[in-house]
């Protein structure tokens, strides 16, 4: 079967429509894609995106103008469209009791592969998926990444000269969507991509994003075409007390929104109401707690937030005067989590192996790891839903493993699979939690009131669990998880394939919680989250191999922080020579700008930015920016030292 190249309009849309029942899910969206690219497809929950993938799928009775994918119009017969696309919905579709290699073999004979073709192509897929080594295993069998790898490789096995994906890549691990990402690369060449997508990387590595809202195409360009859109000046402000410098930065008339992240405080102005960036810089370098404020790039968070306000709504800042302390487990008090040699064996297969786990009260725990690494089975232990092999669980102050029963009033739980009952509606399973929580009536319309509102679950109280799209579900499962206000909140990936604007949402919640006593074990793939916890821990295949706070896994697992400062060349030499006598302060030679001055610091200790302050107040247009090592290259770091390690070990051994 020879590949296919798409022709300079693989897709033509007008007009396209799509209703269910009253409900408009596709509101005239015109569209024209073609050529060798990569269209990523983002926007809110609700939006409309999988309706649109689907529809292009053929999968969808529609009306249009004009509706034409690959030559086919889309009001027709589609049956010969089917056999040309590759599609990968977002519930897994794939036969989970054949093997991986079965499964691509059915694929191959439904279309008709030859043998000589089928061995090629699949033993290429296998290579650079890396399933070669599970090609035997049932599908089932599969961690989450695997199955997302075995279905983007099952939708390829034909080279199709288009592919859609739905949400491929949420809840997958960052060395798993790195893997998928290289094959999309090099898949492009003669394949024309559309991927919706709720991981702001994958948005800005997208050749031209497709913004969705309320069924309708916002916009459409290139990521750098979308940021010139928005109307917005972006800062930073380094403190050691982030939160405290997002609220006082909240009370300066012209600011829009502020978040605070670990050593930062994130300041939006609209460039409409800004007094100018000197002006910007020097009423938020005077904020209490303030160390260093720059100026940066509009990124993509704050593009894709942007778009989703529209007409330039006021934004829901929720910054607090009053800064949360956070409490940094080994730093003394008592645990509300406990975990000691806990161990979890399914047959020979060692799932979780002599795990120690302390968590202090008020926490956020951040509990990470690649797929199949043994985090959602450690949950389950910790919350009594499964039973250890060997060792003991202590969740505020009850023994887990004896009294199972009782720790789940405690408790609340958001699983990777969201638990509403289909065949009720969303009311009707909150009426039910809140029986289970023996919630009086007030107390459940007090509580749900709040939450109701905050997550924006009044429109789709009344529908059926089932047909509430996938973002929706996870607002709907964190909000359950907090009805009765538990002591302890579990969440497991509860923000997977949530847009931008309702992550932030959720992380509100969530800060809330902590402020408030309650103690938070999170696990997540959105690595930028991290940066809201207090604690990290790193576990892989079963094994605690990195914990300790944000900041000092990136000392420990990165090339420490990229400082640029522009300044007159005459003000160069001095300048050079006063920060390279900063202690774990190295100065970068052979720098191309002779007003630039380039450095690398282990980390941001107060002295550096002590005199980062100084030069740019002292020199006329000096202007500092600081890179800040990413978390996903500290992941991937951890995960290749552990790698490392136990190849040595087993060397060793031998």
């Amino acid at each position: 079967m020879s590949p296919s190249s798409p022709t300079d309009s693989v897709i033509r849309l007008r007009g396209l429509r799509k209703s269910f029942g009253t409900r408009s899910a596709l509101n005239g969206i015109d569209l024209d894609l073609g050529g060798s690219q990569i269209a990523g497809v983002v926007g809110p929950d609700g939006a409309g995106k999988t309706t649109l993938l689907r529809a292009l799928a053929g999968l969808l009775d529609v009306e249009a103008t004009e509706a034409s994918v690959l030559g086919t119009d889309l009001r027709g017969d589609v049956i010969d469209l089917k056999r040309r696309v590759g599609y990968v919905p977002q519930a897994f579709s794939l036969h989970r009791d054949l093997s991986v290699m079965e499964n691509l073999r059915f694929t191959a004979r439904l279309h008709r592969l030859s043998d000589e073709e089928f061995a090629a192509r699949c033993e290429s897929l296998l290579e650079r998926t890396g399933l070669e080594p599970f090609a035997a295993r049932a599908a089932g069998a599969l961690s989450g990444g695997m199955k997302q790898k075995l279905a983007v490789a099952n939708a390829l096995l034909t080279r199709p000269p288009l592919l859609l994906l739905d949400e491929a890549t949420a809840g997958v691990d960052v060395v798993a969507r790195g893997q998928i990402w290289r094959i999309l690369g090099e898949e492009r060449a003669h394949t024309l991509v559309v991927i919706s997508t709720s991981y702001l990387d994958e948005a800005a590595a997208c050749d031209r994003l497709l913004y969705l809202d309320g069924g309708r195409l916002v916009a459409s360009g290139t990521p750098a075409e979308l940021r010139a859109l928005v109307d917005l000046e972006l800062y930073r402000v380094w403190s050691d007390d982030p939160r405290a410098c997002a609220g006082a930065a909240a009370a300066l008339p012209y600011v829009f929104d502020t978040r605070a992240a670990a050593q930062f405080a994130r300041v939006e102005v609209p460039r409409s109401k800004s007094p100018g960036e000197a002006a910007v810089l020097a009423d938020l370098q005077a904020l209490p707690g303030a160390r260093l404020a720059e100026g940066v790039a509009v990124d993509m968070e704050a593009t894709l937030l942007a778009l989703a306000r529209g007409d330039g709504a006021a934004a829901n800042t929720t910054a607090s005067d009053t800064p949360r302390t956070a409490v940094i487990p080994g730093g003394g008090g008592d645990s509300i989590i406990t975990a000691r040699s806990l161990t979890r064996k399914f047959g020979d297969f060692t799932a979780v192996d002599q795990l120690d786990i302390r968590v202090t009260p008020g926490t956020i725990f951040a509990f990470l790891g690649a797929n199949g690494s043994g985090k959602s089975t450690t949950i389950r232990m910790l919350i009594g839903l499964l039973q250890p092999t060997a060792g003991s669980v202590e969740v505020d102050g009850i023994d887990v493993i004896r009294r199972p029963r009782r720790v789940r009033d405690h408790i609340g739980y958001m699983g990777q699979k969201v638990s509403l009952y289909q065949g009720l509606s969303l009311r009707e399973n909150v009426e039910f939690y809140a029986g289970l929580y023996g919630l009086s009536s007030a107390e459940l319309e007090e509580s749900w009131g709040r939450l109701r509102e905050r997550f924006s679950l009044g429109e789709v109280e009344g529908e059926k669990s089932e047909d509430l799209p996938a973002g929706v579900r996870q607002r709907a499962g964190l909000a359950l998880a907090t009805l009765h206000q538990p002591r302890v909140l579990f969440l497991d990936e509860p923000t997977a394939g949530v847009d931008v604007h309702n992550r932030n949402l959720f992380w509100d919640l969530i800060q809330e919680e902590a402020r408030r006593g309650t103690t938070v074990f999170v696990t997540t793939h959105f690595l930028e989250e991290v940066d809201y916890c207090d604690w990290v821990s790193f576990i892989d295949e079963g094994r605690l191999i990195a914990d300790a706070e944000p900041e000092e896994l990136r000392r420990r697992y990165s090339g420490g922080y990229g400082i640029v400062v522009h300044l007159p060349a005459a003000a160069l030499p001095a300048a050079s020579h006063g920060l390279a006598a900063l202690a774990g302060v190295r100065v970068e030679e052979g720098a191309a700008d002779p007003a630039r001055l380039r450095l690398r610091a282990r980390e941001l200790h107060p002295t550096l930015l002590a005199e980062l302050r100084r030069l740019a107040a002292e020199i006329p247009d000096c202007r500092v920016h600081i890179e800040q090592p990413e978390m996903t290259a500290v992941f991937t770091r951890v995960l290749v030292d552990a790698a490392a390690q136990r190849e040595t070990a087993a060397e060793e051994a031998a």
